[in-house]
């Protein structure tokens, strides 16, 4: 584990230089040690058979070894999730996780690995394991997944470890438990909450996030350490090697990103910047248009694509099994928390209205139940109060309409929901909100 150089919180909400403040101490993801009583049903479960059309309920899952936020989960084809990287209040994660679905138990990568530095993302320039959070995985289509960039330490110098974005990216084998550079290592430009999609069989494109700048100093003691990185990249899978992509015309960190019929699509987010204490900067004309781009692989360039309704910032958002890009909650261009939601058909490459939450959020997460195309919204900040959320949110894609709440044991926000291979939704690590309680509790939604 990697100390933090400052006490950083992790971002609740946008920190806005002029006259909106920031929530602080929130982060993304983690449970506390122990185990929880399974949440309560909430209303509004309509009937249908097999449980198809209900809430569901929340029961409590097995707990990993540390407490994580701002992590990656990964379901492996083999149905385990791997889980990467993190930080909690001690600081940034070096180690990993896998959990087994079926034995409900987790087991650190480093300890299962043939040796213990092969369980580990070793730098080849300084030998050490790399501590990040705020990175991205992408399970590959022969099963290894690619881990890339992130916010952490990968340098080292004699007074210390270079806390900042990361370039360097890793393949992890589940086969062999092991982590292994990439052939071309490093990304041209270092980056963290970035967006990743994987195209095909052959591509992943790598798009906005932060940068290292700075430091700037700002109001109220913080300093800007990063800006919005408007570049891509694409790393080809067949050879490992990483390349120049196109620019957006838009800013769309914070954003959205999916592969909805067959066309890679980037949504919304905003031009922001980020600070030491783990928030954002926002400024004049942050959310810049066109709201919606589309990437084209084989020209490497974005184009303006269908716009939708809304402006959205830190939205949850999931491409569902019938190919559509849906998206819930979120932030407007004046920073108001967001309850509508929208979809974007793969069919017709056309935004569709979806129905108004319950409780407006941003910062959520959201995942498949199973291959319903029904979602589950989990956590995130309230509209009205600005606390993080128990609460969740059935969308029911039959009637385009909300089916009702339940509630997971625990507030979450910086947690991770992914889909398992029985259609069960795990609930992996977080926070609560206040900067001061981070998750190893897990917790598993079934209906």
């Amino acid at each position: 584990m990697i100390r933090r150089p400052l006490d950083l919180t992790l971002f609740a909400a946008l920190l806005v230089v002029l006259g909106f403040g920031c929530n602080t101490g929130t982060g993304r993801r983690n449970f506390g040690p122990g185990s929880t009583a399974p949440a309560q049903s909430g209303g509004g479960g309509g009937g249908g058979g097999g449980g198809v059309g209900t809430v569901g309920s929340f029961s409590a899952a097995g707990a990993m070894s540390l407490s994580r936020a701002l992590h990656t989960a990964t379901v492996l084809t083999n149905g385990n999730v791997l889980v990467t990287g993190g930080e909690d209040s001690n600081g940034y994660h070096a180690t990993s996780e896998l959990y087994d679905p079926v034995a409900d138990v987790w087991a650190r990568v480093d300890q299962i690995a043939p040796t213990q530095s092969a369980g580990l993302m070793i730098d080849p320039a300084s030998g050490r394991a790399t501590a990040r959070s705020r990175h991205s995985a992408t399970l590959l289509p022969n099963g290894s997944v690619l881990i890339v960039g992130g916010f952490g330490a990968e340098r080292f110098t004699p007074t210390g470890p270079v806390i900042e974005a990361l370039g360097n990216t890793y393949l992890f084998n589940p086969t062999t438990n092991t982590f292994t550079p990439t052939v071309g290592p490093n990304l041209m430009t270092n980056r963290h909450s970035h967006l990743a999609v994987l195209v095909g069989t052959g591509k992943v494109m790598v798009t906005a996030g932060f940068n290292n700048s700075g430091p700037t100093p700002l109001s109220g003691g913080a300093n800007q350490i990063g800006s919005t990185v408007t570049s891509s990249e694409v790393y080809d899978i067949a050879t490992g090697l990483w390349s120049n992509g196109g620019n957006s015309n838009g800013t769309h960190t914070t954003g959205a990103a999916g592969l909805a019929g067959g066309t890679t699509y980037v949504v919304g987010g905003a031009n922001v910047g980020f600070t030491d204490q783990g928030g954002f900067v926002v400024g004049a004309a942050a959310f810049s248009a066109p709201r919606v781009e589309t990437f084209d692989f084989n020209t490497g360039n974005f184009a303006a694509g269908p716009s939708n309704a809304d402006d959205r910032a830190q939205p949850a958002y999931v491409v569902t099994s019938n190919g559509n890009l849906f998206l819930a909650g979120g932030r407007d261009a004046n920073l108001a928390i967001l309850n509508t939601t929208e979809f974007l058909d793969a069919g017709n490459g056309a935004w569709t209205n979806g129905p108004t939450l319950a409780s407006g959020r941003a910062g959520a997460e959201a995942a498949e139940i199973g291959t319903t195309s029904d979602v589950l919204i989990t956590g995130g900040f309230d509209a009205t109060t600005g606390a993080v959320l128990r609460q969740c949110e059935v969308y029911g894609v039959l009637n385009n309409a909300m089916i009702g709440t339940v509630d997971m044991s625990l507030p979450r926000v910086m947690h991770r929901a992914v889909t398992l291979n029985d259609g069960r939704i795990l609930i992996v690590g977080g926070q609560d909100g206040t900067g001061g309680t981070y998750y190893t509790q897990c917790e598993i939604h079934s209906r």
